[in-house]
């Protein structure tokens, strides 16, 4: 490709392939329309273009009939926009987008995440989320959050135990199988804790908590 005309110094070359070696030569414009001899090459090669990876992770709070999830794209890769669909009507943007508002009780939604950077690399991911709380759940359930979920770790436990009666957690796995057992004691009072799922096989489980006042279920997803 030739630049025609003149061109001053610095000048930016635009258009090019990434992955890409070129060899530039640079001539004099002299006049009568004649030109010098050409200098050159000049070799250099462009990046290779980056592919990017979407992933998400999501946090829960409830308020009365509401869920409100806190979604974090931070783990995507090479990402310049961050596209989002929230399952319910709405989109968003941003790496970091603003608290989802979800009206309960309702169905499981679909969020996607769709990436994209300068290079042309597009990748998207999708998590279906459940946003059903049961009209039959005791109180506690509301102030229930879980995060990272996904995890491929620790998964952060937090909730305002009920005072009084036995309270306990259980990980119960695809298959129907328990495969995690606490006793948390009768002690009222916020909770936070963590249980590690690192040594967990990939897919869904269901985290149980039984207690006197009644039985919570979430899914928890190890990556």
């Amino acid at each position: 490709t030739t630049v025609p005309g003149y061109v001053s110094s610095p000048y930016v070359i635009t258009g090019l392939m990434p992955g890409t070696t070129y060899d530039v030569y640079v001539a004099d414009t002299c006049g009568g329309g004649d030109t010098s001899t050409a200098v050159g090459p000049i070799v250099f090669s462009t990046d290779a273009a980056k592919q990017t990876h979407a992933s998400f992770t999501h946090r829960s709070t409830f308020a009365g009939n509401t869920q409100n999830i806190t979604f974090d794209a931070s783990g995507s890769s090479n990402a310049d926009t961050y596209t989002w669909d929230f399952g319910n009507g709405n989109s968003g943007s941003g790496m970091l987008p603003p608290i989802e508002v979800y009206n309960l009780p309702n169905a499981a939604v679909s969020v996607k995440l769709t990436v994209t950077n300068a290079c042309g690399s597009t990748d998207d991911t999708t998590i279906v989320i459940q946003t059903t709380i049961g009209l039959d759940e005791p109180d506690f359930a509301h102030s229930l959050s879980l995060f990272p979920n996904p995890t491929n770790g620790d998964v952060n436990i937090s909730f305002n135990k009920p005072s009084g009666g036995e309270l306990s957690f259980e990980i119960i796995n695809a298959n129907g199988q328990k495969v995690y057992f606490e006793d948390l004691g009768s002690l009222g009072g916020q909770y936070d804790g963590a249980i590690d799922l690192s040594e967990f096989a990939p897919g869904v489980y269901i985290l149980r908590i039984d207690s006197d006042l009644g039985v919570v279920n979430r899914r928890l997803t190890k990556l």
